[in-house]
């Protein structure tokens, strides 16, 4: 998977203890080309949100009808100062729309941009 598949919900899954349906998308991008990582991310986060509010992830997954939603990012690289900005203003976003958010920097993720 690819941050560039701006298009693709990288991964969906119900909370076992939660039921909150999970919608993560995977960054393993590097923060060198800050502007571009900055508008693909958002790209991919709007994509998400409109996974949620058409109604599309209700008939991908049924079992999403009546649970709350949320975006998870997971990043394999720190952001940048921007970068952070950036994400602490989606978050505000998200959550403002009724949404769970969650940021979660792995360094060990084993994913590579030409996945």
């Amino acid at each position: 998977m690819s941050l560039e598949q701006i298009n693709v919900i990288d991964f969906v899954s119900i909370g076992k203890k939660t039921g909150v349906v999970n919608l993560t998308l995977v960054d393993p991008m590097d923060w060198n080309d800050e502007g571009r990582h900055l508008v693909l991310l958002q790209d991919k986060i709007n994509t998400y949100l409109q996974f949620i509010e058409n109604g599309q992830i209700e008939q991908s997954y049924p079992d999403a009808i009546g649970r709350k939603r949320s975006i998870n990012i997971v990043a394999q690289h720190e952001p940048t100062s921007e970068g952070f900005k950036f994400l602490r203003l989606v978050q505000n976003s998200i959550e403002e729309a009724g949404y769970g958010f969650k940021f979660e920097l792995r360094p060990d993720l084993a994913v590579s941009d030409s996945d």
